[in-house]
């Protein structure tokens, strides 16, 4: 598959993504210290729910690099 399908495919798969599914997303992407100045702003429970979509992320990446 070439680069610019590549990005159409995850283009695709980010549309798909709910609201909240996209800021672990962008809070991954950014690593653990800058992800800490946006975690002092949250709640305990949105810090919680934040980490869990995450965690379920990250494991979904996980899998579907096993599949392919």
């Amino acid at each position: 598959m070439d680069k610019q399908a590549e990005l159409n495919e995850f283009a695709e798969d980010v549309k798909s993504l709910s609201s909240r599914e996209k800021a672990a997303l962008v809070v991954v992407s950014l690593g653990s210290d800058r992800a800490s100045q946006i975690y002092k702003y949250l709640s305990e429970q949105e810090i919680e729910e934040l980490t869990a979509i995450c965690h379920h992320l990250m494991r979904k990446a996980e899998l579907i690099k096993l599949i392919q």
